[in-house]
């Protein structure tokens, strides 16, 4: 698996539009890149650096429309919090007026880090920030609220029901407590970070069209919900990864990442690693990427992009009717546009 290291101005090539912006890309490396950059598809953003160790040393966040051109200005987390040594974004989400909103934890040395929600308006300037026990994921609506996927996490099974998806007005008061522990058979281990290192795949949560879309990744289970947290549906996707992997004639096909697409279709990235594999062992030449467009309903799976060893897509997300993906190019890297429908 090829892994790309670019400081160079970048090309941002999305259908037939061809932009150059500058911004400092950072690892892809097909299915371990999902978890280092985050796609917020109802807004059409794509944001850098999610899950890096940032330090002060450290380049500013950057985001960019999906046309390539570069959303707001840049922003500096230390600048606002110089008392921290280092960060780390767990998850980004953008907001009304060209906000963006940030789920970071601040560390300020090995016995004092902080879970905070920051929002930042577009010229980079903090405007809000408020604690938060830890967020898995986070999303925004039209109005700026902001819902916090694992507020509230539990560790201990005993406990009654905690709650897992909170929703916030923009100042940072609690408005709603929508999804509770009980959701799932593990409870809020349902949504923490799930697989080994190199096709771990992280919890997403999403709002569209007046509903919740919640990617639980240690059940493999896609759910969605009313805004009032009323379960609408919920489908498991590991028994359509095993039907995928014998239809590929591989050993295994494993479940890197999830897209919402709509209410009743999915977006499955796979990493599919073709014979046996040898215990404590990663080989990238056993494994090469998939990406299947998922029928929830009939459990139907399409293919639509399927990588090689050496040669594999970094996966974006989807917008519309679009798989979007990420390719690397020697000045940089691409955002191809390729069709679900």
């Amino acid at each position: 698996m090829k892994v790309i290291h670019s400081l160079l101005p970048a090309v941002i090539t999305l259908a037939s539009a061809t932009v150059v912006a500058q911004y400092t890309p950072g690892v892809f490396s097909g299915a371990e890149s999902s978890r280092l950059h985050r796609w917020d598809p109802t807004h059409g953003v794509l944001f850098l650096r999610k899950s890096f160790l940032l330090q002060k040393t450290s380049p500013p966040l950057r985001s960019y429309y999906e046309d390539g051109s570069q959303r707001g200005a840049e922003i500096n987390l230390f600048k606002d919090f110089p008392d921290a040594e280092k960060a780390s974004v767990s998850d980004f989400a953008a907001g009304p007026a060209g906000t963006t909103v940030i789920a970071a934890v601040l560390i300020y040395d090995r016995r004092h880090a902080k879970n905070v929600i920051l929002t930042y308006d577009s010229t980079g300037n903090l405007r809000t920030a408020f604690d938060i026990d830890g967020a898995e994921a986070i999303t925004t609506d039209e109005q700026g609220d902001i819902y916090v996927l694992g507020e509230g996490n539990d560790p201990n099974p005993g406990n009654p029901p905690n709650p897992l998806l909170v929703k916030f007005d923009p100042s940072g008061r609690v408005i709603g407590r929508l999804l509770d522990s009980s959701t799932f058979k593990t409870g809020s281990d349902a949504i923490e970070d799930f697989g080994p290192a190199h096709e771990m795949v992280s919890a997403s949560v999403m709002v569209n069209d007046g509903k919740l879309y919640v990617y639980a990744p240690s059940e493999r289970q896609v759910l969605i919900s009313a805004l009032d947290g009323k379960i609408l549906s919920r489908v498991g996707l590991e028994d359509v990864a095993t039907a995928i992997g014998r239809a590929d004639k591989v050993h295994r096909a494993a479940i890197s990442d999830v897209a919402f697409v709509d209410e009743n279709h999915v977006a499955l990235y796979l990493t599919e690693h073709v014979d046996p594999e040898e215990p404590y062992t990663v080989d990238y030449s056993n494994m090469h990427t998939a990406i299947y467009l998922i029928d929830l309903t009939a459990k139907s799976f399409k293919l639509i992009l399927r990588g090689e060893p050496g040669a594999n897509p970094a996966f974006v997300g989807t917008k519309g009717n679009k798989l979007l993906t990420l390719t690397s190019r020697q000045q940089g890297l691409d955002i191809q546009a390729h069709d679900l429908f």
